[in-house]
């Protein structure tokens, strides 16, 4: 059964599979191994991938935060990374702190899809400064990989609920749920 993405989010795109294996070496050098030089090549290829549905002067790029926990100890977040280069090669807004991860959350690699979704539901809410900056305009949240949607879901929950026009969103990787039975 393929994924049902949060009503709001009018399309989502991925640039590859992530399970080829230059593309997954690509994604844990960029969030595991600190080489955030790869964000850059990684960005580039996604260049391709700007959702064609919500072309509008108002577009501007949302990246998922990390946790503050993992930002601190990893030094970085790699969805922002990716957003900063989108965002000067599409030539659009980046409003790096419009969303804010309220809680730590487990990280979801060995997680089912159902627990996937439990772990991330009211995990993310749009700041006061960005309600007022992304009121009626058109979001792209932007993520370094989708499996279940999980993430993507929750953040634009927030978005929605906070009166944003259009939700779409891009990753660099699509991978596949090692736990479904099915693909996704």
């Amino acid at each position: 059964m393929c994924q049902v993405l949060h009503p709001a989010i009018r399309e989502a795109r991925s640039w590859c599979w992530a399970d080829d294996a230059v593309a997954r070496a690509l994604l844990h050098a960029l969030k595991y191994d600190g080489w955030t030089a790869a964000a850059g090549v990684l960005a580039e290829a996604m260049r391709t991938i700007r959702p064609s549905g919500i072309l509008s002067p108002s577009l501007c790029l949302l990246p998922v935060p990390l946790a503050p926990g993992r930002q601190r100890t990893r030094g970085y977040n790699q969805s922002e990374l990716l957003a900063v280069h989108l965002a000067r090669l599409w030539q659009c807004a980046l409003v790096p702190d419009a969303i804010e991860r309220l809680r730590e959350t487990p990280s979801q690699t060995q997680l089912t899809r159902s627990d996937r979704f439990a772990n991330v539901a009211g995990a993310f809410a749009v700041t006061a400064a960005g309600v007022s900056r992304l009121r009626g305009t058109c979001c792209v949240l932007v993520d370094d990989v989708m499996t279940t949607g999980a993430t993507l879901n929750a953040c634009a929950a927030a978005l929605d609920a906070v009166g944003v026009e259009a939700i779409a969103a891009v990753t660099f990787g699509r991978a596949r749920d090692p736990r479904a039975t099915t693909p996704a």
